[in-house]
């Protein structure tokens, strides 16, 4: 049996450094500088035999420590799935986000005579990692 899984890499992230100036009872003044960016890598309809001769070559590409979810997919969809394999005209789907995010941040502050004068800054990344699988895969156009 064949599938196609397609992958999307998302990373996203970013800096951000500011300051602030307060002065007791007259005003409080901050700003910031805010630096984002985002990096999208995909691979789409990459096809797979799978059967249980091919279980070592799954095990040597397994970059997902738990697994994408082919046997949930076909285990969750399974009377759609003959119907689609007996029709010869159809296929499921099914998808998979897996999100980690990490950060850090630090603010401070120095009191200079009634002025109160501080940096702050932080750093963060969010990766974002979509599997989309289908079966029996679409025939190519």
């Amino acid at each position: 049996m064949k599938i196609a899984v397609s992958v999307i890499d998302k990373t996203s992230g970013g800096t951000v450094f500011g300051g602030s100036l307060k002065i007791p009872v007259f005003f409080d003044f901050s700003g910031s500088l805010d630096d984002q960016t985002a990096k999208i890598v995909s691979a789409e309809g990459i096809q797979y035999n799978i059967h249980p001769d091919n279980a070592i070559n799954c095990k040597k590409r397994n970059v997902v420590r738990e697994g994408i979810g082919v046997l949930r997919c076909l285990q969750e969809q399974k009377e759609l799935f003959i119907d689609a394999v007996d029709g010869g005209t159809g296929s499921i789907s099914c998808s998979k986000q897996i999100t980690a995010k990490r950060g850090v941040s630090a603010s401070g502050g120095i009191p200079v005579w009634i002025v109160t004068i501080g940096p702050s800054g932080g750093w963060s990344e969010t990766r974002d990692f979509t599997f989309l699988i289908v079966a029996p895969p679409k025939p190519a156009k």
